[in-house]
């Protein structure tokens, strides 16, 4: 019988009696086997060769996954950190402007804009978010899901952007960076369109929506 110390071979292809036999010979502490029939012994080394090629990564995920799990129930055994009075009064507040957002106007999912628009519905967010890219429209995030101002489209123009919401959100984007604060701009009386809403104003007065977020970048 080899001594203790003899190497293990990471790969044995053969019968059931054969590799009995030849394990009994080894001191290994663990053995995979896989039986496989209809199998000859060139398909059976390939398969054996490319699981063994597989087993480093395996472990790897293997204590990945134990190492998460152990993290996962650390987490749940800890207490919870309370929250400063002060930034639950703040989220609260936030919280309320950005409802009054969303009632305050109407919102179109990408599904919605491209059944208006006619376009392919396999893929209806596409053309939307090539248009938020490009900085003609942008869009507010509710629940994981862009949703886009029904303002900043033209019915009449098959429902593409109005082009002078191009030129405003570049000008917003210098002060405003968040979309929620974008929205907030647009729905907010402006004194430089009478008191109006610069969403209300953008169809008949596009012009002086534009002053106004060019005094608002200044």
């Amino acid at each position: 019988m080899p001594n203790e110390n003899m190497p293990v071979p990471r790969v044995m292809i053969g019968s059931v009696s054969e590799l009995r036999s030849r394990l009994l010979r080894y001191h290994a502490e663990q053995a995979l086997v896989i039986l496989m029939d209809d199998v000859n012994a060139a398909e059976g080394e390939a398969l054996a060769v490319a699981v063994s090629g597989l087993l480093p990564m395996m472990k790897t995920l293997l204590r990945q996954r134990r190492e998460s799990a152990l993290e996962t129930m650390v987490d749940l055994l800890l207490p919870d950190v309370p929250l400063p009075q002060g930034v639950l009064a703040e989220a609260q507040r936030t919280a309320e402007w950005r409802r009054a957002i969303i009632e305050g106007n109407e919102w179109l999912s990408a599904a919605r804009i491209a059944d208006l628009a006619g376009f392919s519905p396999s893929n209806p967010s596409a053309q939307p978010n090539r248009w938020k890219l490009a900085g003609k429209i942008f869009a507010i995030s509710l629940r994981g899901a862009d949703h886009y101002p029904a303002y900043a489209l033209d019915p009449e123009a098959g429902y593409r952007p109005l082009p002078v919401m191009a030129e405003v959100l570049s000008l917003l984007s210098q002060r405003h960076g968040d979309a929620w604060e974008i929205a907030r701009w647009f729905l907010s009386p402006h004194p430089g369109l009478g008191g109006g809403r610069p969403c209300d104003c953008l169809r008949e007065r596009g012009d002086a929506v534009l002053a106004a977020a060019l005094a608002q970048a200044a």
